[in-house]
Order: C-alpha cells, then structure tokens, then sequence
C-alpha cells in the first residue's frame, strides 16, 4: 500500500506541468484594445518572444473563447503601449481581414524562428499556448 506521503508527491508531480503553464499564462498582461479583436502583451524585464506568445495564445483562447486552430497575428512588435503609458507592448489581432495579414500571407510558416518583428506574422492559438509549456527556455524573474 502506498504511503500518504507518496502518493502526495506523486499526485504532486503530475500536476506540475499544469502549474507551470498556468503561471506562464499569468506572467504577462494583457490589454484588449478597443474594438475587441487587437490586444496588447504588456513587456516584462526579461521576456522574450515565447513569454509574448504565450499570452497571446491563452488570452485568445481563455478570454476571447478562440477555438485551437484561429489564427493570432502580430501587429506591431516592441513598441510604446497605447493602453499602458510608460511601457512597452507587443499587439496581436485575432482578426483575419485585418491589414496586417496581407503583409505575410503565408504567416511565416516558412520561419523557424519566433518572431515579434515581422507584421503578419501569425500562430494557431494551440501552437502559441504551447510556448507556456516549454519549461528550459522560460525562465521566471
């Protein structure tokens, strides 16, 4: 029979992917502009592009109620936030007409390189919340 204590830590370690996804969906915010569809990721010191897509792929799910396989779109890379003065922002869309999908109609699926440079640049909300899970390169302050 196993004891209390191991089954705790068993149970425990099971649960620590979902943990550790959970609290990278957390690590950025974000701000929804106005209209619905466009949003801000808010930088953080030390966040590098998988930190910006993985809020962007949680956001789009959890909170915009996005499907696995919709699309989100960069807009504009680091920049002066409009929703937060005196930070730096990176903005998505989730929005298929919208301009910046013309920019790179393939959506850089030629690219193996994450980019937070290329307008257009586009990942299904799955593939973005992957980058919550990837535990080495994801580093928490």
């Amino acid at each position: 029979m196993m004891s209390r204590l191991a089954l705790a830590a068993t149970v425990a370690m099971l649960m620590a992917p979902a943990a550790q996804a959970r609290n990278m969906e957390d690590f950025m915010t974000v701000k929804e502009l106005p209209g619905g569809q466009e949003f801000e990721v808010l930088n953080r010191p030390g966040a590098g592009p998988a930190h910006f897509w993985c809020a962007a792929g949680a956001h789009a799910q959890r909170d915009l109620g996005l499907g696995p396989l919709a699309r989100v779109y960069l807009v504009q890379g680091r920049a002066p936030s409009t929703m937060q003065p005196g930070w730096q922002a990176v903005t998505f869309t989730v929005n298929p007409t919208h301009a910046v999908v013309a920019m790179l109609p393939d959506g850089g699926a030629s690219d193996l390189v994450l980019s937070l440079k290329k307008q257009g640049y586009a990942l299904s909300t799955d593939s973005a919340r992957q980058y919550c899970f990837d535990g080495p390169d994801i580093k928490l302050p």
